[in-house]
């Protein structure tokens, strides 16, 4: 058994350099009673990947039980649920525009931490759009989600520029904190591919489901 032991240079993510290793492995031809095994950061990497999309799941499915027990209707409460999907389209699109790579901790951990954060625009829709529904039984379906919207249009577009103010330093690099400015930047564009463009979708799509 012959042990390789390698460092990566300070901001290179180690995974994405397994991959490339893994690509040239692909194309060599070696002798098929040797096997290659990636341990160390690799290995551990692969084990919060696991453990990050376990809690991802198990969040997911007792958000939609508490939406279920909360609305009493499977389609409204998938709508809510679908802002965490547009969320995670988000989250690529940035890492891709970015040129970032996929960190199965810090993105993984990212995603499930705010995963309860993007749904709130969506319950505040739902739950507006149901209770002028009681109050206006008569109303036209269409007049009721223009009042319902215009009602939390001001709360929804406060929060969102109150999140843009606060990550604008971070996401720019302006940061103190030990961790560095590669993490924390990194970190803070992925709440920004994360948020804005699922909110613009929903602006314009969650009213008309």
């Amino acid at each position: 058994m012959e042990l390789i032991r390698a460092n990566v240079r300070e901001g290179v993510m180690a995974d994405s350099m397994v991959f490339q290793i893994e690509e040239w492995l692909a194309s060599q031809s070696f002798d098929p009673a040797i096997e290659i095994r990636f341990r160390g950061a690799n290995e551990e990497q692969a084990d919060s990947m696991a453990f990050v999309s376990a809690a991802f799941l198990l969040a997911l499915a007792i958000m939609f039980i508490l939406l279920v027990s909360q609305f009493n209707n499977f389609y409204q409460s998938s709508l809510i649920l679908l802002a965490v999907v547009m969320s995670t389209a988000g989250v690529l699109l940035g890492l891709l525009v970015l040129g970032s790579p996929f960190s199965a901790l810090l993105t993984g951990v990212g995603v499930v931490a705010l995963a309860g954060i993007v749904v709130n625009n969506n319950i505040i829709l739902i739950d507006t759009f149901n209770h002028v529904q009681r109050q206006h039984p008569g109303m036209d379906i269409r007049d009721v989600i223009v009042r319902a919207t215009a009602q939390r249009l001001r709360p929804v577009l406060l929060t969102t520029i109150t999140t843009v103010c606060g990550l604008l330093p971070l996401a720019a690099g302006f940061s103190v904190d030990l961790a560095g400015r590669s993490i924390t930047a990194e970190g803070k564009w992925r709440c920004f591919g994360r948020r804005y463009p699922r909110r613009l979708c929903l602006a314009y799509r969650l009213p008309r489901c």
